[in-house]
């Protein structure tokens, strides 16, 4: 099994897009905007269970 490692330098940009698909997972069942669209608050509460996410993996 190979395995993947991120560094340090992979890591904002792996939690961005963890967060926008986090998000994007929800509009499926509901009317919530584009991550785009989503507000500073939301994009800032998703990062941080992003952050959490791609931590755990780590």
């Amino acid at each position: 099994m190979t395995l993947c490692r991120l560094t340090p330098g992979d890591l904002p940009a792996t939690i961005e897009h963890v967060a926008e698909q986090m998000w994007e997972s929800r509009r499926a069942v509901g009317l919530d905007p584009a991550w785009a669209d989503a507000g500073e608050f939301w994009r800032e509460r998703f990062r941080e269970l992003a952050s959490v996410a791609v931590m755990a993996l780590r």
